[in-house]
């Protein structure tokens, strides 16, 4: 943009007037600024000279319903759209709820309301707010899940989640279920495996207690690891209305029930039904060298967005769209803006995107995921490809509210990519997603940045097999950095701190300070030449630092290169581990699964050394081979450290006290004299991770050059 003098200003107003000039911002003598955004867009395209003249769209501060999506093509390029000096404009894809009566349901005091206008309107409403607060649709049971009594056509020890059986019949237990009110509206939401599987009822048969959904899971109906068949609630069932807070709206006869919380009185709450708008849709055609430049966002409110798909999403819930969506978009920026209450992702930057900046927004309550990257693979036209996107100093937190399994951050297909100075946490599934190949194919995800992010709160118990942070794939120049992370808990395994799945290759993870994960600190699934410096990992419940396949595994894509040779997992050097009786490595974590017994750490798939171990509890530091059962089954051999040198490791690594400043308090600041600093191991600057002052934010430029825009 140029200086302000030089901008083609356009002014807005939950007050103005679509057939107003716009070039006002108070209205004054039959004139004065305009109504909608469209109105906007429609007198820039109409007046502005050309696309090089910068304009300015200022927003006065209110409410704007927004019950169209702003659309902006190659047409629209070099307009900023900001909120008016001190105020705050909210755009808002929801319908407030008035008219309220209450009555007697249970022999509790119940709102009720007439929301006829709405559905009709708007259509069927999923999600609602009252003063800015999620209300929770009525579910069974209250707190916890049910459990499947039977799966039939489905043996329950065969716990293949991609098995080719049924997956919409189910048996319930006794006195789970029953003919609910309206029940093709119930969803069954089963927890299983690191997804959700929300499918809504087809038929209940009282006679036989089965349950027939109208469409088939992603997952077979079994538990996670244990002889169980799944379990799971019922979401938006009449008959749950029951606790302060919730709420449900009776399709057929558009009535809606809600249960006030404690102080709710009508007069005093504003409550708003989710609405099912996208807010802006930029799009631009990379294909037909069709770029959108130059848009930005900024100090804008955005809320109210609802969910209306259910999530087919295997992972991430990464096919859910974003409220806000760009393609084929270049040097665009959304900066301070606050994106909540929504019912999928915040934002979706897609195929032929560039150079794009998300910076400094908050990003919370989100019935999905925060911010989702996808480009064109290996395999597609490079100009379809991203690249080059900042995504730094947000605060992205309380996601997964309606598809838990979303992720904080997912960049599937992308390349050359900033993730710096985030704070992410209240999160179901993982944190931050890098990659989307699964094994050593080609990929597109290289040269990404995770630095200095401050993660935490992951899981939280929900699910299973997570990271805060998640890799896939061959990704050389990626690099893990300077990130605080801590609290990341699975259902049963899969709690891991930095987690490189299948086929993770050539990255640096340095740097970082992990502590306090229910299962491991790191995890690799399988992977080469991976680098690991100058972290500390302090107690994990199973063990710190493990792996669960090696390299000389079978498998096709999952164990030797092409010749025939195998390669190195990992280099494990200058780290600092600290525990409390649990191993410091632990390998072997496909045996019970899959019998694969090439991660067991006798078969020497890593290089160790160089490093500094200690046990708070002056226990003998130990290493050892389990499976994700271990709080179950043990581990299946343990080695002493005398044998785990004897095995040709960390020779020069030593057992001492790293003299941190206050491990308890989990301070882990090193004194000038520790240990150590004796090995090599550099102190960790910890002052700068998580958002930063708005006058501190710098960005290196990235050394990623690649330009796609112009290639076949």
């Amino acid at each position: 943009m140029s200086t302000e003098s030089d901008r083609f200003a356009v002014y807005v107003s939950p007050d103005g007037n679509d057939h107003w000039s716009g070039r006002r911002a108070d209205p004054q003598e039959n004139d004065g600024p305009l109504k909608s955004l469209k109105a906007a867009r429609n007198k820039i395209r109409q007046d502005r000279p050309d696309l090089q003249v910068p304009a300015c769209v200022y927003l006065r501060g209110g409410r704007y319903k927004t019950e169209e999506t702003l659309i902006l093509t190659a047409r629209d390029g070099n307009i900023a759209f900001q909120a008016f000096e001190h105020e705050e404009p909210i755009l808002d894809a929801g319908s407030r709820i008035t008219g309220w009566r209450v009555e007697s349901l249970k022999g509790k005091k119940v709102w009720t309301a007439d929301v006829s206008a709405i559905i009709d309107k708007e259509g069927y409403f999923r999600q609602l707010f009252a003063n800015g607060n999620r209300a929770q649709r009525a579910r069974l049971p209250g707190k916890g899940y049910y459990w499947m009594e039977d799966v039939p056509g489905v043996d329950k020890n065969e716990t293949n989640n991609r098995a080719k059986v049924q997956k919409r019949e189910f048996i319930a237990a006794a006195g789970d279920f029953s003919n609910f009110r309206n029940i093709t509206d119930c969803d069954v939401v089963v927890m299983h495996w690191w997804l959700e599987d929300r499918r809504p009822v087809a038929s209940f048969d009282a006679s036989t207690r089965k349950v027939t959904l109208q469409d088939g899971t992603l997952f077979t109906l079994v538990d996670d690891l244990d002889a169980h068949y799944a379990k799971y609630y019922v979401d938006n069932v009449f008959e749950g209305l029951n606790e302060p807070g919730q709420w449900y709206c009776d399709r057929e006869a558009k009535k809606l029930y809600y249960l006030p919380r404690a102080g709710e009185t009508v007069a005093d709450t504003q409550v708003f039904a989710a609405g099912p708008s996208q807010f802006v849709r930029i799009e631009g055609a990379p294909e037909e060298r069709q770029i959108v430049r130059g848009i930005s966002f900024k100090e804008i409110t955005f809320e109210h967005n609802d969910w209306r798909e259910y999530n087919y999403s295997s992972q991430s819930a990464n096919l859910l769209p974003g409220t806000i969506f760009m393609v084929g978009a270049k040097d665009c920026s959304i900066e301070n803006c606050r994106i909540r209450h929504n019912g999928i992702n915040a934002i979706e930057i897609n195929h032929g995107s560039s150079d794009c900046r998300i910076i400094g927004n908050t990003i919370e309550d989100m019935g999905a995921g925060g911010i989702k990257l996808n480009g064109a693979n290996a395999y597609g036209s490079r100009c379809a490809r991203t690249q080059r996107i900042t995504m730094s100093d947000n605060h992205i937190h309380a996601l997964g509210r309606v598809h838990h399994g979303a992720a904080g951050i997912v960049m599937k297909h992308s390349a050359g990519n900033l993730v710096s100075h985030n704070e992410i946490h209240d999160i179901y599934y993982t944190g931050i997603s890098c990659g989307w190949v699964w094994g050593y194919w080609d990929s597109v995800s290289h040269d990404n940045r995770i630095e200095y992010n401050h993660i935490y709160d992951i899981g939280q118990g929900m699910l299973n097999d997570m990271g805060a942070i998640y890799t896939l794939g061959v990704s050389p120049g990626t690099a893990i950095r300077n990130n605080i992370i801590h609290n990341v808990r699975g259902a049963k395994y899969g709690g891991w701190a930095i987690y490189p799945d299948e086929g993770s290759s050539h990255m640096v993870i340095e740097n970082n300070i992990c502590y306090d994960c229910a299962s491991q600190l790191f995890h690799l699934h399988f992977g080469r030449e991976n680098v690991l410096r100058n972290n500390i990992w302090a107690f994990a419940g199973e063990g710190l630092i493990a792996i669960s396949r090696g390299n000389d595994c079978d498998l096709p894509r999952k164990g030797a290169l092409p010749d025939g040779r195998v390669s190195n997992a990992f280099t494990f050097e200058r780290n600092i581990v600290i525990t409390d009786g649990a191993p410091v490595f632990l390998g072997g974590m496909e045996k019970e699964t899959c019998n694969d017994e090439t991660g067991n750490l006798e078969m020497h798939s890593f290089i160790s050394d160089m490093n500094l171990f200690f046990d708070v509890g002056g226990k003998p530091i130990t290493a050892a081979n389990g499976g994700h059962r271990i709080e179950k089954e043990g581990y299946f051999r343990t080695f002493g450290w005398k044998q785990w040198q004897d095995m040709g490791f960390d020779h020069y690594s030593v057992i001492a006290d790293p003299k941190c400043a206050d491990i308890a308090r989990r301070d882990f600041a090193l004194a000038d004299d520790s240990p150590a600093l004796k090995l090599g191991f550099r102190k960790i600057d910890i002052s700068c991770v998580g958002p930063r002052p708005a006058a501190e934010r710098n960005y290196v430029e990235n050394e990623y050059k690649e330009d796609t825009e112009k290639k076949p």
